[in-house]
């Protein structure tokens, strides 16, 4: 609190000092600068990954940056946002033993609609599940919701919402997500909404601010002025990192209960938009992708069944630094990434993860447990 200049360090200075302080090290060491340099990280490592390509273009070569908190203002609020949605009053409150209760039920109306029963959503954005559907017939229940929770639930799918204007600020968490560990859904558990202290002592500078008193439209407006051209990497200009050859890997769980996964399909549309290509611009494959200019900078794969940048049901093992290195150096662009399930050590399930916005798709033959059985394809 009262030190703007350490604001600047974390949300962006010190990767770069990082930086330059470790080629320095490596030319005086080897007698000479890395040939290729490469970022990697999640959360807010993808975080600093774009910062570093928006900032700082000539540090890296080539960046991958999952789960990014690119969008930290925002990401934030949208804490206090989902916290408040089950915290109004008590009746609102969504017991955990409720929790497996909403997912399965989610997994019962949405599972199939891949052509696959895997226990995870391929694209949870298709899924139009309502939690009205498991509303209390009379009271209060262990296999139900009541109204207030229902509502609680619904707020928490749809997203943050500027109570002024009513637009969805922020996106909402996935259907299917429920039972995520770690995620914002467990953290119904806590007595104080996670990461609170940003506004506390970044934004009020008051040790004894009461997140109850936020006010989405004002203070968030507050918030954004204050430090959001610092904290947050949202350019999507990234025309100077392109012109010196870089390459970007993006990827995102779609379990994901602390970065919200339609944040980087969001930063991602606005990266291609940008660009020049536009979404429907077709490549020589055929895909809906952005066109050549963005193919030749960024991909974008999302990752069905992760949560916060591992675990989970789907394919959430996965070498992307890997591609990168080949695309960076060889030129050889990322058509897919074969992600892995494993369990007790033990491979159960591989599964293509394809370039945003390319999904997997079953060809209806084999078994749906071999990535083989699969192809890359823009499913409409």
């Amino acid at each position: 609190m009262g030190h703007p200049e350490k604001i600047a360090d974390w949300a962006y200075r010190s990767t770069h000092v990082m930086t330059d302080a470790a080629k320095a090290l490596v030319k005086a060491f080897y007698d000479g600068g890395p040939d290729w340099s490469y970022f990697t990280g999640c959360s807010t490592g993808g975080h600093q990954g774009l910062s570093e390509a928006q900032r700082y273009p000539g540090d890296y070569d080539g960046i991958l940056a999952g789960d990014h908190g690119a969008n930290r203002t925002l990401l934030h609020a949208s804490f206090l946002w989902t916290y408040a949605a089950a915290r109004k009053d008590q009746a609102s409150t969504i017991p955990s033993s409720k929790l497996p209760v909403i997912h399965d039920a989610v997994l019962a109306a949405c599972d199939l609609l891949d052509g696959v029963k895997d226990g995870f959503l391929t694209d949870p954005r298709r899924c139009r599940f309502d939690p009205a559907k498991l509303l209390c017939k009379g009271g209060d229940g262990p296999n139900c919701l009541t109204a207030p929770q229902v509502d609680a639930v619904k707020k928490i799918y749809d997203g943050m919402r500027n109570p002024r204007t009513k637009e969805i600020t922020y996106p909402g968490w996935s259907r299917g997500s429920e039972v995520t560990r770690g995620g914002i859904w467990a953290d119904m558990a806590l007595t104080e909404p996670p990461f609170e202290d940003l506004f506390r002592y970044w934004i009020f500078e008051d040790p004894k601010w009461d997140w109850r008193s936020f006010d989405f439209d004002h203070d968030m407006e507050k918030t954004n002025l204050k430090i959001g051209a610092v904290a947050n990497a949202l350019n999507p200009d990234l025309s100077t990192f392109q012109a010196r050859g870089g390459k970007i890997i993006m990827y995102h769980g779609f379990d994901d209960t602390r970065v919200a996964p339609a944040d980087s399909v969001n930063y991602y549309e606005r990266a291609v938009a940008a660009i020049g290509g536009g979404k429907s611009a077709k490549s020589s494959a055929g895909r809906q992708d952005g066109g050549k200019a963005t193919q030749d900078l960024i991909r974008l794969f999302m990752v069905p069944g992760m949560a916060h940048c591992s675990g989970g049901p789907g394919p959430t093992t996965f070498d992307a630094l890997t591609s990168l290195e080949e695309w960076v150096e060889h030129g050889v662009s990322p058509q897919r990434i074969i992600g892995s399930h494993l369990a007790d050590g033990t491979v159960t399930l591989t599964r293509p993860l394809c370039p945003y916005p390319e999904e997997a798709v079953y060809l209806g033959r084999g078994s749906t447990n071999e990535a083989a059985s699969f192809v890359c394809r823009v499913v409409k």
